[in-house]
């Protein structure tokens, strides 16, 4: 079947002045085992995501519940065809992210730490934990994705640094991520740049992907697209509902109906989305323990496919969720 090349995303053409970084990380996912014993094998050093190929700020925070931690130095350099990220970006960012490490993302880790599935992760290149049935050859490879500068948080930026302040997760005017324009928000021009310098990474990477997912919000839908534009097109690029950002009240992690985005992106799989958006309750947030949920839900999905190497495009709120909760 022939598809459409994937460069041709609608061009929502605006630009920005500050910036927020897509993070291409990368960890090896061992294959999750239904036991009823917890995650003694899986150390400290082990939970955390060490790569990032394009060598771009990464906040630390958003990495670790279990010791604190500090960003990376933001002179960090970047591709010089992406702006650099701004004072006001990085100290939002670490707000968001102190706002995710908080009792419930710890009680979320107690339950899943204690549940029926085990998940084991290390970094790329190190060497296989000494836990008993578990070897690298039975793991999967695994390059996640934060997707770009969205609108979203371009807003937020700007309200934040004309000296604006709000309530998260509120339905108040002073919320910019409530305001209508930011309704399933797409990239910026600075999000579009950011994605398409990913694109010579994933190319590289060794073995190449054999699968690509994504949230089938537009913002990591276009993230994915534009990042790996140089894949053989024949590579499978399905969108997944579990990778969807922690969802409820904010409209910028609201979607649109499946049709609407079917059209917009004929090059990708939306065969298993319901057509209506049901995750999102327009006056209450999604819990972290319904987020973990969905975590683990995408890593028993991923478990059945065949593929051995993967790349994910999903959102900041989800991998935190994911890596020091679920």
């Amino acid at each position: 079947q022939i598809r459409p090349k994937r460069q041709s995303i609608a061009n929502h053409t605006r630009h920005a002045r500050a910036s927020t970084i897509p993070s291409l990380l990368s960890k090896r996912l061992r294959k999750l085992s239904p036991t009823a014993s917890h995650r003694s094998g899986l150390s400290l050093s082990h939970r955390y995501m060490i790569l990032s190929l394009l060598s771009l700020l990464i906040l630390a925070t958003a990495l670790s519940l279990t010791r604190p931690t500090t960003a990376l130095n933001p002179s960090t350099p970047s591709s010089s065809a992406v702006s650099p990220m701004s004072d006001v970006t990085a100290a939002l960012a670490k707000e968001e992210a102190a706002e995710h490490l908080n009792p419930e993302m710890a009680a979320l880790y107690q339950r899943m730490s204690t549940g029926p599935t085990v998940v084991h992760c290390t970094p790329l290149g190190a060497p296989a934990p000494s836990v008993p049935g578990y070897s690298l050859a039975s793991s999967k490879t695994v390059h996640f994705i934060r997707h770009g500068q969205g609108y979203h948080n371009m807003l937020a930026d700007e309200y934040r640094s004309l000296g604006r302040t709000w309530k998260q997760f509120t339905t108040e005017d002073s919320n910019p991520y409530v305001r209508p324009e930011v309704f399933d928000a797409p990239l910026t021009h600075i999000g579009r740049q950011q994605a398409s310098a990913l694109s010579p990474h994933v190319s590289g990477l060794s073995p190449p992907p054999g699968l690509i997912l994504t949230s089938p919000l537009t913002r990591a839908v276009q993230t994915a697209l534009m990042s790996t534009s140089a894949l053989p097109a024949s590579t499978p690029f399905i969108a997944v509902e579990s990778l969807r950002e922690e969802t409820g009240v904010h409209v910028c992690d609201a979607r649109r109906p499946t049709s609407d985005v079917a059209r917009e992106f004929p090059m990708v799989d939306f065969g298993a989305l319901q057509e209506d958006d049901g995750l999102f309750d327009g006056k209450e947030r999604e819990s972290k323990e319904s987020v973990g949920d969905r975590c683990r839900g995408f890593l028993e999905y991923l478990r059945g496919r065949a593929e051995e190497c993967v790349v994910v495009a999903t959102h900041s709120g989800w991998l935190m969720t994911l890596f020091n909760g679920a």
